[in-house]
Formats: C-alpha cells, sequence, structure tokens
C-alpha cells in the first residue's frame, strides 16, 4: 500500500496555514510527502509590500520571491517533492485580475487537471488533501483547485482518497474565544468569518497537531513577504497551537 500523501494547494502559503500539521506529521511518521502548487502567487504583497492594487506592485518579483519561500516551508515541513505549476494567480474575487483569460480560476481545467492526473499516476498516493468545493473561505483559486483535484483523479485509476481541509463551527468558535480571552489577533479570512463551517459529523480526519505546533507556524513564518501572515507568526505559539494545531478534514468526493 501506497504510503505517500499529496497536498495540493492554489498558493505558496495555503501549505503552511491550512495543511502544516498534516504534512509535518506524516513526514515525521517517515511517510513520502508531495506538495504541488497551481498559482504563482504574484499578487500578493510584493518585496515591498505593496497590494496587488497599489500603483507599482510587481508580480514578476512578488512570484519569484514568493516561490523562495514556499520551497523554505516545504523544507521546514519535511516534504520530499515540491511541484510548482505557476500558473497565473488570479486574486480575490472582484479583482480585475480575476477576470483575466490567463488566471487560474479561469484556465481549462481539464487541461491543468490531466498534468496533475501525470503526477498522481508517479507517486500513486493513499491520499490527496486540498480544498472543499467551496474552497474554504470562497477564493476563485482553492474553488478551481479542489474541481482540478477532483477531475484529476477521475483520470487515475485505482483507490485514491480525496480529503478537503475545512473548520467545524466548534473549531471556529474556540479560535475566536481564543483570540479574544488572549487579544490575539487572527488573519482576516478568520476574523471576519469568511471560513465556510462544515459540520463535525461530516469530518473523517481530525489531525491533532500540537506536536508539530511550532514547526506548522516556523512553516507559516517562512512565507514572512505576506504580511498577514506576520500576525501568526508572531503569535503567542501556545495560542497558536491551540487555534490552528488541529486540522479537521471531509471526504472529497471525485
Amino acid at each position: 500500500m501506497s504510503r505517500t500523501l499529496i497536498a495540493v494547494h492554489a498558493h505558496p502559503d495555503d501549505e503552511a496555514l491550512f495543511t502544516g500539521a498534516r504534512l509535518a506529521l506524516a513526514a515525521a511518521a517517515g511517510i513520502r510527502t508531495v506538495l504541488i502548487c497551481l498559482s504563482d502567487g504574484s499578487l500578493g504583497f510584493d518585496p515591498d509590500g505593496r497590494t496587488p492594487l497599489e500603483e507599482g506592485h510587481d508580480r514578476g518579483a512578488t512570484a519569484a520571491l514568493r516561490s523562495a519561500e514556499l520551497h523554505d516551508a516545504a523544507t521546514i515541513l519535511g516534504v520530499a517533492r515540491l511541484v510548482e505549476f505557476r500558473c497565473a494567480d488570479s486574486g480575490m474575487e472582484g479583482w480585475p485580475s480575476a477576470q483575466a483569460p490567463t488566471a487560474l480560476c479561469n484556465l481549462d481545467l481539464t487541461e491543468v487537471a490531466a498534468r496533475l492526473a501525470v503526477l498522481l499516476e508517479e507517486e500513486a498516493p493513499a491520499t490527496v488533501v486540498t480544498y472543499a468545493e467551496d474552497g474554504f473561505y470562497g477564493h476563485p483559486d482553492h474553488i478551481a483547485t479542489s474541481r482540478i483535484v477532483r477531475e484529476a483523479a477521475r483520470r487515475v485509476a485505482g483507490d485514491l482518497e480525496l480529503e478537503a481541509v475545512v473548520m467545524t463551527p466548534s473549531s471556529i468558535a474556540a479560535a475566536l474565544e481564543a483570540a479574544a480571552g488572549s487579544g490575539g489577533r487572527l488573519p482576516e479570512w478568520l476574523g471576519r468569518g469568511l471560513v465556510v463551517p462544515h459540520e463535525e459529523a461530516e469530518v473523517v480526519t481530525a489531525t491533532e497537531g500540537s506536536s508539530v505546533a511550532r514547526t506548522k507556524q516556523a512553516a507559516v513564518a517562512a512565507h514572512q513577504s505576506q504580511l498577514d501572515n506576520q500576525v501568526l507568526a508572531q503569535m503567542d505559539p501556545v495560542l497558536f497551537a491551540a487555534v490552528f494545531g488541529t486540522e479537521h478534514y471531509i471526504a472529497l468526493a471525485r
């Protein structure tokens, strides 16, 4: 039986934020881990801290920097193989960039899925983790990535478990309570209630990652150019472990 775990994400830093504990625990247990990042992350903060909506934002420099940070984070998490598709980052829903035909969310997903299917055939993983159909908090590239993974899986023969990382109502409530009690800040997508919750009954895997919480936090910190990540990088480690130590996954149908 294959002991390979593949995580497919949309942007550099998603792997640490959402599945860092799963990847770190798997690597520590001797399971081969493969990370596939579909977009180039070029619409993050650029090297001078400018957002893509600010004049002078440098997409090329941003993509190069974020790729380097991704490699650092993958090393911290013990990833055995990192593959970058480097599709164009779409940005958030409503941004002009999300209308571009070259943006990940607007590509012919069957073509991207065919590329991914080749890697799935090569690695023959037992499990692939990604986002649910709602994209965790509705990001266009997360939604596209979920569709791409499911289409790729349909092209691959044999048993293959697909799982999607989610948060449950209780985990969201616990995160908000822990942050409020400590005075700590949360990332915008969590603090503003953008996450789409999934009921506890849907959860098939709960990754209790307190033992690797510092590793996960270090992987998040590796993406230092993304200023919103510094909220988490600088968070008290005990609070970080309480909020982000456990990851929940639901089954994802092909």
